[in-house]
C-alpha cells in the first residue's frame, strides 16, 4: 500500500548535513520508463517547484533509467542534483544502509550492505538549503502535492539526520555498529582457575561497576583470571 510518514519541519538551513536510512525495497521498484514516476522519496521536503524547500534523498530518479538508484535533491531543486546518476543500485528484498553527506563543495552518496561499501561523489557547489515545511519519509510531494507514484515501495527504517557532514569513516562505523553481533563476555571454570572469553573487542577492568574503567590492551581470550580479580568488574 502507498503508506508514508510525515515529520514536523526540520530546523535545517545549512549545506553541512547528512541523511541516513535503512531501505528494503520491494520488487518492482519505481517505474524506470523515464517519466516523473521514476522517482520515490526516502526523506524529502517540498515547496512549489523551483521554490524553497525542495531537498532530501530519494530512490530512482528521472535521469536514472537503468535501475533503482540512490539519489538526492538540493540547490533549490537543481537538475545537477536530482539528475546526478549515482550508480548506487539498491537491491530488492534485502536491507541496505544509504547515506547522503552534503558539504559546501560535494555530495557524497553511500550504499552499504552485505555486498560491501559503495560510494560516489557529486563534486559541485551546494548552497544552504532551508527546510520550510514538513518532511516526508517514503514520499516525495512533487510541486507540494502528494503523489502516489512517488511513494517508496518497500520498507524504510532508522531514518536519521546529522547536522554536520559525516566522513566516510563515520558512515562505515554506523553500518558496522548496526550489523555487528553482540559482544558477550563469559566466564568459565577450568579446573581450579577461571577464564574470561569474548568474541572480539578490548577488555576493560574496574574495581567497581561504576568505574573508573581501565583498558587491558594486552588481554586476549581466553584470559586467565587470577583469584585476586574474581571480585573485579570486567566488560
Amino acid at each position: 500500500t502507498n503508506g508514508y510518514a510525515t515529520a514536523p519541519q526540520l530546523p535545517l538551513a545549512t549545506n553541512t548535513v547528512t541523511f541516513v536510512a535503512w531501505l528494503n525495497p520491494a520488487s518492482p521498484g519505481p517505474d524506470t520508463s523515464g517519466g516523473e514516476i521514476s522517482w520515490a522519496g526516502i526523506l524529502m521536503t517540498r515547496g512549489t517547484q523551483g521554490g524553497p524547500s525542495n531537498a532530501g534523498i530519494g530512490y530512482g530518479g528521472t535521469n536514472q533509467f537503468n535501475g533503482d538508484m540512490l539519489g538526492y535533491t538540493w540547490n533549490g531543486n537543481n537538475g545537477n542534483t536530482y539528475g546526478f546518476v549515482s550508480g548506487l543500485t539498491i537491491p530488492h528484498g534485502q536491507w541496505s544502509m544509504v547515506a547522503v553527506a552534503i558539504s559546501p563543495t560535494n555530495a557524497d552518496l553511500y550504499l552499504l550492505n552485505q555486498g560491501g561499501v559503495q560510494h560516489t561523489n557529486n563534486a559541485i557547489a551546494h548552497t544552504a538549503e532551508t527546510w520550510g515545511g514538513n518532511a516526508a519519509i517514503g514520499q516525495d510531494a512533487n510541486n507540494g502535492l502528494l503523489n502516489g507514484d512517488r511513494t517508496f515501495s518497500g520498507l524504510i527504517d532508522e531514518v536519521a539526520i546529522f547536522k554536520h557532514t559525516l566522513s566516510a569513516a563515520d558512515i562505515v562505523n554506523l553500518y558496522s555498529a548496526a550489523v555487528a553481533p553482540p559482544t558477550i563476555l563469559t566466564i568459565q571454570q577450568v579446573g581450579t582457575t577461571y577464564q574470561l572469553v569474548w568474541p572480539f573487542g578490548t577488555l576493560l577492568e574496574a574495581n567497581d561497576p561504576a568505574g573508573p574503567w581501565t583498558v587491558n590492551a594486552t588481554a586476549s581470550p581466553p584470559y586467565p583470571l587470577p583469584a585476586t580479580q574474581i571480585g573485579r568488574a570486567h566488560v
